[in-house]
């Protein structure tokens, strides 16, 4: 397995990333593949919380980062995209691929050097994460499907069934391209026979770039790794493959070329597969003998997590040098309670705090920090639950 010779990287957002410019026909470059580039990437989705019209905080309409100034890049080959569950695996994917709604999206997405153009989603391709061929139909026809319903009217039919079968052979599904698929009430095809039936339905548009949300999902470990060791030939045709993972074994995992790892929203690295073991090591995370590498680094980012308050305060402390700061900070995070002390509140709304996100650092006032945390409380309906069960059980009682 070769791997590109660039260096790790840790949430390096304030540099540019480089963009390889390349040669773009209408069709596929399958000789050099596709390089995605993706620059201070932000994403916000909207809450609705019940109508906008009532005027408590926890019933209005608010806002919910999901991507947090994300920039980097995808080159041909294996890149997987790991992290811990609902920290925007899949809304990344769904951004790169232009399968969601731009509003609430900030950055810029590069292919080739180029911006994206608006039928850019007609050439890539996609496979969801929930399987979507016809239990009724045999693995051929879900393909020839999706190939007479996609491919260009230019395509006769004797040249979309020789796409079809180069599709089926560059899959491994020859032995069972005419057995029906299956469903719940029917027996069919193998988990695994599903799965690469579902990318065989995107492979036949050629597409320069595929993106896949969890590729494998529901299967055992030797069909999941049946499925990554047919995407991983594929890659060397010149494919660029994006997929998320969420806890692969290391026969799988050895063969990813790059790796990126989300945590809280962020980019925690991004490198060569065979890298990150020594970057964690170099940071003071040590993986024991014989425990997965995978489950190491999912671990690693929990762990990161849990210290990101404990940075935010230390950082505090080298930027204002005041114990009566920190003790401030302390008892504004551990109180419970905000308006119990006026002079704590006022004191500690004026100070200017130094808050760090891994390696970058900005400063913010404490009353952006205490506006924050009203906000955080007041729109939460855990909060707000308790009182309005407690009304609803005392208005019962009384009538």
């Amino acid at each position: 397995m070769s791997h590109s010779q660039e260096k790790p990287t840790i949430n390096d957002n304030n540099a540019n990333p480089t963009t390889i410019i390349l040669e773009e026909d209408s069709e596929i470059n399958r000789t050099q593949g596709s390089t995605l580039t993706f620059k201070s990437t932000n994403s916000y989705i909207n809450i609705q919380k019940f109508c906008n019209a009532c005027p408590l905080p926890c019933l209005q309409k608010t806002q919910k980062q999901i991507l947090t100034n994300i920039s980097d890049i995808f080159r041909t080959g294996m890149n997987a995209i790991m992290g811990p569950t609902a920290y925007g695996k899949s809304s990344l994917l769904d951004l790169l691929a232009d399968r969601k709604d731009r509003e609430g999206f900030e950055g810029e997405i590069l292919v080739n050097g180029k911006l994206r153009t608006q039928n850019y989603k007609y050439h890539v391709g996609y496979v969801v994460q929930d399987d979507i061929v016809s239990g009724f139909l045999t693995v051929k026809e879900n393909i020839m499907f999706s190939a007479n319903v996609r491919l260009s009217t230019k395509y006769i039919a004797d040249e979309k069934s020789k796409i079809v079968e180069d599709v089926i052979l560059q899959l491994g599904l020859g032995k069972c391209a005419g057995t029906t698929v299956g469903n719940d009430l029917k027996r069919g095809v193998t988990g695994g026979e599903r799965k690469r039936t579902n990318i065989g339905m995107e492979l036949v548009l050629s597409p320069r770039i595929l993106f896949l949300d969890e590729p494998t999902t529901g299967l055992d470990s030797s069909m999941a790794r049946s499925v990554i060791e047919c995407l991983h030939q594929l890659s060397r045709t010149g494919c660029t493959i994006v997929f998320s993972i969420h806890q692969p074994r290391y026969s799988i995992f050895k063969l990813f070329d790059t790796l990126f790892l989300l945590s809280a929203r962020r980019c925690t690295y991004h490198g060569p597969t065979d890298s990150v073991l020594n970057f964690f090591s170099s940071v003071g995370f040590s993986c024991e003998e014989h425990n997965n590498l995978a489950e190491f680094l999912l671990d690693s980012i929990k762990q990161v997590i849990d210290l990101e308050l404990c940075i935010c305060l230390l950082r505090i402390w080298c930027c204002t040098n005041l114990v009566v700061a920190l003790f401030s900070v302390l008892k504004l995070v551990f109180g419970g309670f905000l308006g119990s002390n006026a002079l704590f509140v006022n004191e500690f709304m004026g100070l200017t705090l130094c808050v760090s996100h891994n390696t970058s650092t900005y400063t913010k006032t404490g009353a952006d920090a205490l506006s924050e945390l009203i906000a955080d409380h007041g729109t939460s309906w855990d909060l707000w639950e308790s009182g309005v069960a407690l009304s609803v059980i005392t208005a019962d009682f009384l009538l």
